[in-house]
């Protein structure tokens, strides 16, 4: 079985699931090929992508064991 390494939650609550490539795969989700990084705030490092007016925060999915 494969597992999903990232998972993705748009503005609105929606999730989708990333096998490895989080900008890559959003942006051929919604067929563009131009993502925005996103800062939680200045000093931050990014948390996720703009993409066709989706704001997304990227989580990485981790074991628990």
């Amino acid at each position: 079985m494969k597992y999903k390494k990232f998972i993705a939650v748009d503005q609105y609550g929606s999730t989708k699931f990333i096998e490895s490539h989080p900008r890559k795969e959003l942006c051929e989700l919604h067929g563009v090929k131009h993502a925005d990084k996103i800062y939680r705030d200045p000093d931050a490092q990014h948390v996720g992508y703009m993409v066709a007016g989706h704001w997304y925060e990227v989580l990485k999915i981790t074991p628990l064991h």
